[in-house]
Parts: C-alpha cells; sequence; structure tokens
C-alpha cells in the first residue's frame, strides 16, 4: 500500500519494477543456453460426429477441429558476455525465439539485444547506461468477435458436415465455406496478417554522493515502440472474390525523468533519519494510422484497391509528481516511513488533475527485544516481524482515453460535402482521478531455526471515483461514457508458508505454499446498475462483486429445480438474474523443490484458482440449431435427450455459466548440472541439463478448451467469457546451458 502511493495517480493497480542484469568487476563471463520445446493442444472440442442426421439418414461428419492444430516445435536461444574492472562493468547479451503456435498460421519470431554499462566517474560520481531493443515478427490469428477469418470461429459455426478441407478440382481453391465465416484452411493458406514490432528501451542514470549521508540521483528513461499490421486477402478467392487488404500503424514513445536527493542523518549510535526529496515527469505520445482498400488490382496486395478509406489518431499524456517522504529507524527494529507524492495527469481537468498522495507505514521486529528474547517465545521463534501501511493512490484512463473528457470526430463526405461525424464514446468534461485507499497490516516470522516461514497479510482497499466505461443515452446519438461511476471495495489476505523439510548432504526438500483471498464489492454508484459496454452478460450492479454475469437463466420450480415443459426442454426465465460471479473465492500455488545428490534438481508447481465461473459461448454457439455440431447434438440424435433439447438450451445463457474452479500442474521441471571437475577439462565453469513441462495436466470439471482464457483479455468489468479463444498450449521442452 505504502509503496504504491509513491507513484500517485498511476499505481491503483500496484507497482512492478523490474531489474535487468548488470556486470560485476572481474574475470569476463560468457553464458549461453538454448531450449527446444514441443506444444501440443491439451484439450479437444466436444463435436457431433454420429453418422447419421436427424432424419435418420446416413451422413459423412468431419472433425474439422484437427484441421487447424498441429504439434509446433519452439526453439529459444540466449547468449550474455559480463564482466568488467573496477570503475567499468558491462553486461551484454542477445536471444532469438523462434516460436510456432499450435493453431496453424500463428508462428512468431523475436530478436532481442541489451547493453547495460556502469561507469565509475570519480569516488563520487558515477553514471550508468542501458539499452534493449526487440524486434518481433508474429502471424496474428483472428478468433472470437475479433472479425471475419478467424480459424476456431469458423469451427464453431460450422456443422460438422462440412468438410473443409475439399478442393474444387478445377480452381484448387477449397470447394465449402461456412455461410458467415471463410473455410478456415483458406485463411491459412492464402490469407496474410503479419505483425511487425520494433522496440527500443533505453535508461541513463547518474548518482552523485558529494559526503557519505547524502546523495542525487538522475534517471531517464525512453520506450518507443513500433508495430505495423497488415491484412491480405487474395483477389479472386471464394472467401472475397474482389479481395482486400488493410494495414495500420502504431507508433509509441514514453519518456520519463526522474531527479531524487537523500541525506541520512543519524542522532546518535540507535536512531537515524533518511530524507528523501524528488520529482517526477512523463511524457507519452501516440500516433496512429489505418488504411483499408477493397476491390484490389489484379496481382497486388498493396493500398491500391478501387475504394480506399484511412483514419489517422494522435495521444498525448503528460504527469508531473513531486514527493517527499521521511524513514526513521531505531536500533535497527522499528522503522517508520511516511511521505507526501502531489501530481497531476494531463487527461483530466485543470480542475481536478492536481492529487495529493499520502503514506505512512511501519515495522518492528520484535523478536531483537530483551524481552522477546528472554521468553520461551525465542525457543520457537527465529524472528518475528510486525507490519502496518496506509496509502493512497490513484489511476488514470488508458492510451487510447487520454481525451475522454472531449467528445471526439471522424470526418466524413456527404456526397461532394465534408462534415464531422462524433464517435460512439461521448466526452466527459467532469471526469476526475480514481482514488484508492488501502490500509495493510501483516507479519513475517520464522520458526525453528529457519526452518518453517509465514508471511502474512491483510488488506483493505476503498476506491472512490471508480472510473469505468458505461453506456450513454442512446438518445444522444452516442453510445457509452468513461465515468467515475461510484465507489469499490476489496478486502482480502494473502499467506506465504516457506518449509525446509529436509535438509541433508544427499537430498533436500523445500516447499512454498502460497494463499490469496481477495471479496470485491461494489459499494455506491451514481448512475444506477449497469452492463458493461463491451459485454452485455457482465454487470455492475450495487452490492455486488465486479463483472457478475446477469442474463436470462433457467426457469426454476418451487423447490429450485429446473423447469422443463411437457416434452422435457428446459424452459427460459421471464426476467435476468445475477447467474453467476467471475471473481474466484481464492488462489493458491503448491510448489516442491528436490536436491538430489550433488548435481540434480527436480522441482514442480501446482496452482489454481477456485470458485469462480465462466460463460462457456462457444458451446452455447455449438448448441444452437444451425450449428448442430456438439456433443450435445450427438446425444439428441441418439435418442438419449429429447428432439430439440439443445437448441432449447442455447437460447438461455445462462445455461452456460460454469463452475471454473482447476488446478494446473504448471510446470515439472528436471535439472542436472554436470561434474564440475569434468566440465573445467573443457574449459567451462559449468553445464546445465534441464527437462521443463509447463501446463501439463489440468483438474476441472470445466468443460472448454482452457478455465484460464478470456475473450477480453485482461479487461476490468468484462471477464470469464470464453468465446473461440486461442487455447493455452502444453509444451514439454530440453534445454542446455554453458557458462564459461
Amino acid at each position: 500500500a505504502a509503496a504504491a502511493a509513491l507513484y500517485g495517480s498511476r499505481a491503483n493497480n500496484g507497482v512492478i519494477q523490474i531489474f535487468t542484469k548488470r556486470g560485476r568487476p572481474g574475470g569476463v563471463r560468457i553464458r549461453a543456453e538454448s531450449r527446444l520445446r514441443q506444444g501440443t493442444l491439451p484439450k479437444h472440442l466436444g463435436l457431433n460426429l454420429y453418422p447419421f442426421d436427424a432424419a435418420g439418414n446416413p451422413v459423412q461428419r468431419f472433425d474439422n477441429e484437427k484441421l487447424i492444430y498441429r504439434d509446433a516445435l519452439s526453439t529459444d536461444t540466449h547468449f550474455s558476455v559480463a564482466g568488467g574492472a573496477e570503475r567499468t562493468q558491462f553486461y551484454l547479451s542477445g536471444s532469438y525465439t523462434d516460436e510456432q503456435g499450435i493453431m496453424k498460421g500463428s508462428d512468431h519470431q523475436k530478436v532481442s539485444v541489451r547493453l547495460n554499462v556502469d561507469q565509475q566517474i570519480s569516488s563520487w560520481f558515477k553514471i550508468a547506461g542501458g539499452a534493449n531493443y526487440i524486434r518481433s515478427n508474429t502471424d496474428l490469428v483472428i478468433n472470437g468477435e475479433q472479425g471475419v477469418g478467424g480459424l476456431l470461429t469458423s469451427v464453431v459455426f460450422a456443422p460438422t458436415t462440412i468438410d473443409f478441407s475439399a478442393r474444387d478440382p478445377e480452381t484448387g481453391y477449397y470447394r465449402v465455406r461456412q455461410s458467415t465465416y471463410p473455410n478456415p484452411l483458406e485463411v491459412v493458406d492464402d490469407w496474410s496478417s503479419p505483425q511487425a514490432v520494433s522496440r527500443f528501451v533505453g535508461s541513463f542514470q547518474a548518482r552523485a554522493t558529494p559526503s557519505a549521508n547524502s546523495s542525487l540521483e538522475y534517471r531517464l528513461g525512453y520506450d518507443t515502440y513500433n508495430m505495423e499490421t497488415r491484412l491480405f486477402i487474395p483477389r479472386g478467392t471464394p472467401a472475397d472474390l474482389d479481395g482486400g487488404t488493410q494495414a495500420s500503424v502504431r507508433n509509441q514513445y514514453l519518456i520519463n525523468n526522474d531527479l531524487v536527493g537523500s541525506y541520512i542523518l543519524d542522532v546518535g549510535s540507535s536512531l537515524g533519519f533518511t530524507t528523501t526529496a524528488g520529482l517526477n515527469h512523463t511524457y507519452s505520445r501516440t500516433d496512429g494510422l489505418s488504411a483499408s482498400a477493397s476491390d484490389l488490382t489484379p496481382f497486388t496486395e498493396l493500398l491500391r484497391g478501387a475504394v480506399q478509406t484511412a483514419s489517422q489518431n494522435r495521444f498525448e499524456a503528460v504527469t508531473l509528481g513531486y514527493f517527499l517522504q521521511e524513514q526513521a529507524a531505531w536500533n535497527d527494529r522499528l522503522f517508520l516511513t511516511g511521505a507526501l507524492r502531489w501530481d497531476a495527469s494531463s487527461t483530466f481537468g485543470t480542475e481536478e488533475r492536481w492529487q495529493l498522495y499520502p503514506k505512512l507505514s511501519g515495522s518492528y521486529v520484535v523478536s531483537e527485544e530483551g524481552f522477546w528474547q528472554n521468553s520461551p517465545l525465542a525457543n520457537w521463534f527465529t524472528s518475528m516481524r510486525l507490519r502496518a501501511a496506509l496509502g493512497y493512490a490513484g489511476n488514470q484512463p488508458p492510451t487510447g482515453s487520454a481525451y475522454a473528457r472531449y467528445s471526439l470526430y471522424n470526418g466524413t463526405t456527404n456526397v461532394t460535402r465534408l462534415g464531422l461525424v462524433h464517435l460512439e464514446t461521448a466526452g466527459n468534461p467532469n471526469l476526475k482521478p480514481e482514488r484508492q485507499r488501502e490500509v495493510e497490516a501483516g507479519f513475517d516470522a520464522e520458526f525453528f531455526d529457519n526452518r518453517l516461514g509465514v508471511s502474512f497479510s491483510y488488506y483493505d482497499q476503498y476506491v472512490t471515483d471508480l472510473l469505468l466505461s458505461r453506456p450513454f443515452a442512446p438518445s444522444s446519438g452516442f453510445g457509452q461514457v468513461l465515468d467515475n461511476v461510484g465507489e469499490l471495495s476489496n478486502k482480502g489476505v494473502e499467506l506465504q508458508v516457506t518449509t525446509v523439510n529436509l535438509d541433508r548432504p544427499s537430498f533436500g526438500w523445500n516447499t512454498t505454499l502460497n494463499y490469496s483471498r481477495n471479496r470485491n464489492r461494489v459499494e455506491k454508484l451514481e448512475t444506477g446498475d449497469f452492463a458493461d459496454p463491451g459485454s452485455y452478460i457482465n454487470y455492475v450492479a450495487v452490492g455486488e462483486p465486479l463483472g457478475v454475469f446477469r442474463t436470462f437463466d433457467y426457469a426454476r420450480n418451487p423447490d429450485g429445480s429446473i423447469q422443463y415443459t411437457a416434452a422435457g426442454l428446459p424452459v427460459r426465465a421471464s426476467a435476468v438474474s445475477i447467474v453467476g460471479d467471475p471473481n474466484p473465492d481464492f488462489q493458491a500455488s503448491l510448489q516442491n523443490e528436490f536436491r538430489i545428490g550433488r548435481g540434480l534438481r527436480a522441482s514442480f508447481l501446482l496452482d489454481g484458482v477456485f470458485g469462480h465461473d465462466l460463460w462457456n459461448q462457444t458451446q452455447r454457439i455449438m448448441d444452437g440449431a444451425a450449428r448442430g455440431n456438439s456433443e450435445l447434438w450427438e446425444r439428441e440424435l441418439r435418442g438419449e435427450v429429447p428432439r430439440g433439447f439443445a437448441n432449447a438450451k442455447s437460447l438461455i445463457a445462462g445455461a452456460y455459466i460454469e463452475d471454473g474452479t482447476f488446478v494446473k500442474l504448471r510446470e515439472a521441471a528436471l535439472r542436472y548440472q554436470l561434474d564440475e571437475a569434468m566440465v573445467r577439462r573443457f574449459g567451462l565453469s559449468g553445464v546445465d541439463l534441464e527437462l521443463t513441462g509447463r501446463n501439463l495436466y489440468t483438474w476441472t470439471d470445466y468443460t472448454g478448451y482452457d478455465p484460464e482464457i478470456n475473450m477480453f483479455g485482461t479487461a476490468t468489468v468484462a471477464r470469464g467469457t470464453d468465446f473461440a479463444v486461442y487455447p493455452n498450449p502444453r509444451t514439454i521442452g530440453f534445454g542446455v546451458r554453458v557458462n564459461y
């Protein structure tokens, strides 16, 4: 809570700090490592492969799902050189990834180079610089509701009587397509959807220490991101006789400046103060340009079509902040920290942008006190630290909403007259920053000579002026608006337990258990309950967790059982109701690490999410009468359920709310370090071999591909929807690491 408050209006969702590797004084150290992985589809959809239709006539059915997946091979190669003298150190690394996706047409390659240099200019002045360049090329696969051309989407919407692999003997093109979506094999073979990304991240630091108790540091960060995405549909194919092409370019850069000064004051031998003051300035700019053309000129895939359109956008955002922090330490056991941050963001109006974010935290190593060490507690506890914190943080709109306080417009043409048409999202001149207050308390303890460690935290977060997109009155001509809709609370606990189960010269066993539970609740809404504009099924409702599912469910009898017609078909309720919650009851992980002999290491990680719901829209589409390609349809054709059962169920959205609880064997690894004396004969300092697997097995009752996917990505409200989403692969890999 207190750490996040120091970052002010950008830290509502927490802070992630990434520290890259740097060189050290001494000889040059070289490391090379390479891995080979194979990815597979862990689970298949249940398709209707019954060889008869509803009239009892024999039909041929096809498992088209198998046509779009494959066993995929991937390689990772990494190389680094590090070292330096007393005044100069360096770290240089490079890596190359060549990854096949388990879905055809989803390959990915990435090259990256990193250089970090540290230079001691004098005894009191040091500078450091870093540069990281990344270039990636990806073949995109469209799925879900992102548009036509989705491979899995086409399979989900197609009856199993369609054979996508059949070709026309005269033209050579694939002969059939689903009525709404193109043949997925045609998309793989003939369409092109490449995406190229270039990114450069640079940094510079200068640190002056004019005295042993004072320092002044300047940090500069520069992050530039350039992306080019294309979609090409050739002219003359069954998917699009006229052909079409699209291209979009996005250029984005961020500049970050920090100036921080600190002074340490010791009062006697037991009391010390550290005063820190600083300022932070960030500037970001995003430029986007997109164009499309249809009715392509023959033999071309560039933007030379007969019908052309183009659009351009630009977003700029600035954040300026000042902070002052005071830390006090007494006898290396009692620590208190207080700070104030005053910052502003250009994304808000001039009357609201400046905000004050205070924080206060403290910790007490009570096990260092004499009364503790002289008590029986010292026989059990190796150490005990109590801590508590209070912090305020804020949240800014995403980059695409940098001008959310204004209504935005696009140019349009009416015959020969030029004009403007406003976009769907209305401007909100009264937009205010979202603010979060968090209180946290906990302890860190170690027992039995550090054989058992326990870390526990309780937190209470309360968000006011909650920033969410909500529906806007259609009569206004707009569809939605970003607004401060109300208040939200989060309360939870986090627990980590580490144990040294066995520690012998020839065998060791360590265990780490993590547990977290969060209770989320919408406390107040200024506008009343509303559906998320991106997902009609996720709701924001007072007294409920954020994003609960609200739709038509089964009609129920007085005893709570499902209501059926005389023909045995399920009945839909006459009104919508809350039918599920995508927020989990708790999450947990269990990791075990084993040391066997001198060189063998083994480990496995289990993690799971418990008590949350998912909306299986994929299954709902397959159960519909227009498709008839699900296992439920096969059961219907076999006479195991009444005729019309699958379609009747597909009309009840709430019938597809499923328990998403799962436990995954997330990773298992076996690593062996070759004998040191043996590898030194070849001039090496170490050789490691490893065999690893990820997503090896999932224990779940969820009937879809994977209970860990969401069509809407990391959206705040629209969560828990599974609709033709690219599944997580199961991978097994072998790697070698060589040190010199």
